[in-house]
């Protein structure tokens, strides 16, 4: 799977979610999450616990740099 990441500071956080929601997109999916990142060799993993208290790990690649980042 691959994603794009884009990651931003949000001061109104009730501005934001409603902007967001007028945005025109087939499918949308708002995720309360805790990630715990771990050191790896190579790539980067992380433990992402969710609301409901269940738990992902998830392995990906992504490279440092600033701006949009895909992720793999």
């Amino acid at each position: 799977m691959r994603n794009i990441e884009i990651k931003a500071k949000v001061r109104n956080q009730s501005r934001t979610r409603e902007l967001i929601e007028r945005l025109p997109v087939s499918s949308r999916e708002v995720l309360d999450q805790e990630d715990t990142f771990f050191v790896v060799e190579k790539g980067r993993l992380k433990l992402g616990r969710f609301a409901d208290e269940r738990g992902e790990l998830i392995r990906y690649e992504r490279a440092d740099e600033k701006g949009p980042k895909t992720s793999e």
